[in-house]
């Protein structure tokens, strides 16, 4: 009998103390990874058609809409992204996105949209929304066309700090229709 209750005592005295390893583990954060490393956790959408805001259409000179969401699916934060909306040149676009307003806390105007991530945690998703105006110069039938992606910064000359793109861009686009 005596063995049995030493025994049984033992095996509660181990079970306890393995339930408060258990939740000491499961409290434990996975520490942050760089963006350059975790990439295969992180996902970008964007619209893939540009909104006109108070017309039907697209129009030179008219302001237009467009989101973008990026998404940590990884099990750690991930430390230092960029995600940036750049336009691409155009005959007669000119290279800066004439940004009107645009939501999302961590973003600020660099020729485009650009938002700095110091920490994304795990799990977490950021929507983006941006309204920006054309240029009065484009004609019906143009193409106005944005890229977005993800990048990392790499270290740089002095103060330059560049970046380095992360896997692929997404497009979102619009034609230009004759003013009425």
């Amino acid at each position: 009998m005596r063995r049995i209750l030493v025994v049984g005592s033992v095996l509660a005295v181990a079970t306890a103390g393995a339930v408060v390893a258990a939740a000491r583990f499961s409290d434990v954060r996975a520490e942050p990874v760089e963006a350059s490393a975790a990439q295969h956790q992180l996902s970008l959408k964007a619209d893939t058609g540009i909104t006109p805001v108070g017309a039907a259409s697209l129009l030179p000179g008219g302001q237009f809409e467009f989101a973008f969401q990026i998404t940590n699916h990884g099990p750690a934060a991930v430390e230092r992204l960029i995600v940036r909306t750049e336009k691409v040149a155009g005959a007669r676009g000119g290279q800066d996105l004439k940004i009107v307003s645009l939501s999302g806390g961590t973003c600020r105007i660099e020729r485009g949209v650009s938002c700095h991530f110091e920490e994304l945690p795990a799990g977490e998703t950021r929507t983006v929304r941006v309204r920006a105006q054309a240029e009065t110069t484009r004609a019906a039938g143009e193409k106005l066309k944005l890229r977005t992606f993800m990048a990392t910064y790499i270290p740089g000359l002095g103060d330059q700090i560049s970046c380095g793109v992360l896997g692929r861009t997404a497009t979102t686009e619009g034609t230009f229709a004759a003013p009425r």
